[in-house]
C-alpha cells in the first residue's frame, strides 16, 4: 500500500525536472499548456498539470531504472488512480469539516511560508546579510521526541475490542495565512537594510515566479489575485490529500477486528523465518544485521543475540576539532602514544549534553557525561528488580539525552550477537560491553563507553527469543501475541504489529478493488499522442 499512496498522494517539493529544457521553455502558448491529455469522469489533466506532476514523481521512477517512457506510463496510472479514490472518497465521506479544512488550510499556509523562506535565504547569501552573535539569537537545537504507539485494541473484560475514535473538536474558520517570521538575527546596522526589506524582496520574487508560472494563460496579474488563485490550486492539492487519508482511517475504523488473520499473519511470517534461517546460520545473522525487526523465527532461540539500548553523548564540534587535530600530530609524530592518550582523556572527562524537555528543546545547563550516567544509576536502582520499569526509565532517559537518532522511536533496540565469531554491526567496544552485560544479567546498566563520537551509556534488556517454540506455532492464540511487547518497556505489542500489517494489507487490496470497480464505471481517455512530443 505505501508504495500505492506514494503515487497517489501528492508531494510537493523541488525537485530535478526530467522534462525541463529549451524546447518546452520556449512552446509558451496556452494551446499548448492548456491541452488536456488525460479525462477521468468531469475531471480533465492538462499538459501542463501531466508535466509538473512527472518532474514531481517520475525522477524517482527514473532512478529505480525506469526509462522516461516507462516512468511517464507509471506516473499517468498515478494520475488516474489519484482521482478515481478521490471521486471515491468524496462520495464516501462528504464535505470535510471545519476543523479538516482548517487543516488543509495550515498546509497550505506552511508550504507557502516554506517557500518564501527559502527565497529569504536565496537573499540574505546575495545580499551579504551580517548576523548578530548574541548567544540569545542562537536558535536552540531540537531532537525527537518520544512517539507512543497509539494502540488500536484493547482488551476489556476479556474481548478484543477497538479503541474508539475520539470525537473532533470544533473549531473556528482559520482565518488568513499569517506570514512567519524567519529573521535569524540580522545585524541591520551592519547589513544595512532590516529584514523587513529582506521579507518585502522574498515575496517580490515569490509573486514574480507565480506570474511566470502562469504567464500563457493571459489571467489577471494583480499580485492579489495572482496569489490567491496560488492559494486556491495549493488547496485543491491539498484537500485531496486529505480525503484520500482520511478514506483509509473511514475504511480502518470500520474495519473490525480479524483475530484469525491477525494469528494467521503472524504463523506466515514465522514459517517464512523458519525456512530461511533454520539450517543457513550465515542467512540469520546476516537478516540481524541488516533488518533484526522482521526475523520471526530465531534458530537458537535466546542464545544468538540481546537486546541492548544506548544513551550516546557525543562531543560537541570544538571538542571533535581537538580530537583530529591529536590524531593529525600523532600521525606527524609531533607527539607520541603516551601524550595522544592524555590529551584525550582530558577532553573525554569533558563530555556534556544537556537535558531535553517533552518538546526535544534543549533545556538548562550542561551536565558532564559522569553526572549522567549518575543520574541514569540512581533512577534504576530506585526500580529495584522491576525489569519492566526499568526499561520504561531508561526509554525515559534515552529521549532526555541521547543523541543517536537510531535509538528514537525505534520497534525494537539494537541487536548484539553473543558470538564474537560473527561479525559485530557495532563497534567492537559497544559490542563488548553488551555481551558483558549479559553476563551480569537483564537489566544491566554499564559505565561510560568510549567511542569515536563520545560517550555509550548502554542497557542490557533481555535475549532475542521466539514467543513459541517452533512445534506449538500452530496453537498461539491473539491474547498471547497481545500480551507479548516487542521491546520490554514499550507499549507495542506483536499483537500490535500484526494489527497493522494485516489492515495495511486489506486496506491496499480495497484501494486496488475500488480503482477496478471505479474504471469499470467511470469514462476514462488518455490522449498519448497529445503528449508524446515531451518524451523526446
Amino acid at each position: 500500500m505505501k508504495k500505492l499512496l506514494s503515487v497517489i498522494l501528492l508531494v510537493l517539493f523541488a525537485s530535478i525536472s526530467v522534462l525541463s529544457g529549451c524546447d518546452l521553455i520556449g512552446l509558451n502558448e496556452a494551446k499548448y499548456y492548456n491541452t488536456v491529455v488525460i479525462t477521468v469522469g468531469d475531471v480533465e489533466i492538462t499538459k501542463e498539470e501531466l508535466i509538473q506532476r512527472f518532474n514531481s514523481v517520475g525522477s524517482q521512477y527514473i532512478e529505480d531504472g525506469d526509462t522516461v517512457a516507462q516512468a511517464m506510463d507509471k506516473v499517468v496510472d498515478s494520475i488516474v488512480y489519484r482521482e478515481l479514490i478521490l471521486m471515491k472518497a468524496k462520495d464516501v465521506l462528504g464535505d470535510l469539516t471545519q476543523t479538516q479544512v482548517n487543516a488543509v488550510w495550515q498546509e497550505v499556509y506552511d508550504f507557502v511560508n516554506s517557500q518564501l523562506n527559502e527565497y529569504e535565504g536565496q537573499i540574505k547569501a546575495e545580499w551579504n546579510v551580517v548576523y548578530l552573535t548574541t548567544e540569545d539569537e542562537v536558535e536552540p537545537e531540537t531532537f525527537d521526541i518520544y512517539e507512543p504507539y497509539e494502540k488500536k485494541v484493547l482488551i476489556v473484560e476479556g474481548e478484543f475490542v477497538n479503541v474508539p475514535v475520539e470525537p473532533e473538536a470544533v473549531e473556528d474558520p482559520i482565518g488568513d495565512i499569517v506570514r512567519e517570521d524567519f529573521n535569524t538575527g540580522i545585524d541591520e546596522v551592519s547589513s544595512g537594510f532590516t529584514y523587513a526589506e529582506v521579507q518585502a524582496e522574498a515575496w517580490k520574487r515569490y509573486i514574480r515566479q507565480l506570474k511566470n508560472n502562469e504567464v500563457w494563460k493571459n489571467l489577471s496579474t494583480i499580485d492579489s489575485e495572482v496569489f490567491d488563485r496560488e492559494l486556491a490550486r495549493l488547496y485543491d492539492i491539498y484537500a485531496g490529500n486529505k480525503y484520500i487519508a482520511l478514506f483509509e482511517e473511514n475504511y480502518n475504523d470500520n474495519l473490525g477486528i480479524d483475530n484469525q488473520a491477525i494469528v494467521d499473519k503472524y504463523i506466515e511470517l514465522v514459517q517464512d523465518s523458519f525456512a530461511k534461517y533454520s539450517i543457513d546460520m550465515e542467512a540469520y545473522h546476516t537478516a540481524m544485521s541488516s533488518d533484526a525487526a522482521s526475523v520471526y523465527y530465531h534458530p537458537n532461540s535466546g542464545e544468538e543475540y540481546i537486546y541492548v539500548s544506548h544513551v550516546l553523548i557525543k562531543y560537541n564540534d570544538e571538542q571533535t576539532a581537538l580530537i583530529e587535530d591529536y590524531k593529525a600530530q600523532l600521525a606527524a609524530g609531533d607527539i607520541d602514544q603516551i601524550q595522544y592518550d592524555a590529551l584525550v582523556l582530558a577532553v573525554q572527562n569533558q563530555i556534556s549534553g544537556k537535558e531535553r524537555d517533552e518538546n526535544g528543546l534543549e533545556i538548562g545547563d550542561d551536565k558532564l557525561a559522569s553526572t549522567i550516567l549518575t543520574e541514569i544509576q540512581n533512577a534504576l536502582a530506585a526500580a529495584g528488580a522491576d525489569l519492566e520499569l526499568k526499561a520504561q526509565i531508561f526509554n525515559e532517559f534515552i529521549y532526555k539525552y541521547n543523541t543517536d537518532p537510531g535509538m528514537n522511536n525505534a520497534e525494537i533496540p539494537y541487536t548484539i550477537n553473543l558470538d564474537t565469531e560473527v561479525t559485530d554491526k557495532m563497534v567492537k567496544a559497544f559490542a563488548d560491553t553488551s555481551r558483558e552485560l549479559y553476563l551480569e544479567g537483564q537489566g544491566s546498566l554499564s559505565g561510560l563507553v568510549e567511542a569515536d563520537y563520545g560517550y555509550h551509556i548502554i542497557f542490557y534488556s533481555k535475549p532475542v527469543e521466539n514467543i513459541i517454540t517452533y512445534d506449538n506455532l500452530l496453537n498461539i492464540t491473539p491474547e498471547a501475541l497481545y500480551n507479548t511487547p516487542l521491546s520490554v518497556g514499550l507499549n507495542k505489542s506483536v499483537y500490535d504489529k500484526m494489527y497493522d500489517t494485516v489492515n495495511r494489507r486489506s486496506y491496499s487490496n480495497y484501494q486496488t478493488s475500488v480503482i477496478n470497480e471505479m474504471k469499470g464505471t467511470t469514462a476514462i481517455t488518455i490522449y498519448e499522442s497529445r503528449f508524446a512530443d515531451i518524451l523526446g
